[in-house]
């Protein structure tokens, strides 16, 4: 779009800022500690990132239906606080 404007992308991107939607490479990670694993996904309709955990002691745990982490990396800590504290003992 810059280009076509005669202007830098850097510029195009502050004069459209939602014209361009960037979408992770993958939109699901895996996540092994602790001796349990964790699936991250991120749902397309809200953009916010979620995790279901199974711990090492058999115990599932999982992100509430309502609420979404923003980042892979914040599903990630709330993921990994589960499987360490269902660490096989």
């Amino acid at each position: 779009m810059g280009a076509v404007w005669g202007i830098t992308r850097q510029g195009a991107r502050k004069k459209w800022p939602d014209a361009v939607v960037r979408t992770p490479a993958t939109a699901s990670a895996a996540l092994g500690l602790f001796g349990g694993t964790a699936e991250l996904t991120l749902d397309p309709s809200s953009r916010r990132w979620t995790w279901t955990a199974r711990g090492a002691d058999g115990e599932r745990g999982a992100a509430g239906a309502d609420t979404g982490c923003a980042t892979r990396e914040e599903a990630a800590a709330y993921a990994g606080a589960f499987l360490q504290g269902h660490a096989a003992p």
